[in-house]
Parts: structure tokens; C-alpha cells; sequence
């Protein structure tokens, strides 16, 4: 997967406004970086300083297998009974 960060220039500095893998941009960017999926998932706890991503103070990138877990438990909460109601025209 190609993940992407997608920054645009406002007030002089650059911010991340989309992240993520395989995206097609739907407006103008002022510049887009490749990156790794660890980083593209965790963007709020990173900026570009106009030449490289640096992690925020007081932030700690995840790893991927902790960014999983959290991934599967989101999804646990959210799950779909098993015996959902179907509905038909009858």
C-alpha cells in the first residue's frame, strides 16, 4: 500500500490534514508526503518542519501491533449482532 500524508501550507507552516493508504485527493494539496502506515495512522502526533516529520512533544507513536489491538476492540464495540432484523417488501 502507498500510505500518504497530504498537507497544506496555512500561516507559513505546514499541517497534515489527510493521511491514509491508496487515497485519491479530492482538492489541492500543498504538498504530499509518502510514509510508513505507523506514521500515517498516528498523524496528529506528527508535523513537518518544512523538511522532515518530527513527533510532537509529549507524543509517542504506537507501534502497529498496538495500533491493531485498538484497531480490533473499536471494532468489537461496534459489532452487529448476530440476529440482526432483515427487512423485505412483503
Amino acid at each position: 500500500m502507498n500510505w500518504l500524508l497530504f498537507l497544506k501550507l496555512i500561516n507559513g507552516e505546514y499541517e497534515i490534514v489527510q493521511a491514509g493508504a491508496n487515497i485519491v485527493p479530492t482538492e489541492e494539496f500543498d504538498k504530499v508526503i509518502p510514509t510508513t502506515e505507523k506514521i500515517a495512522r498516528q498523524f496528529e502526533k506528527v508535523f513537518f518542519d518544512g523538511e522532515k516529520l518530527r513527533i510532537k512533544d509529549n507524543q509517542t507513536l504506537s507501534s502497529l501491533e498496538d495500533l491493531n489491538k485498538i484497531l480490533k476492540a473499536e471494532e468489537a464495540e461496534v459489532a452487529i449482532p448476530k440476529k440482526a432484523a432483515v427487512f423485505d417488501i412483503g
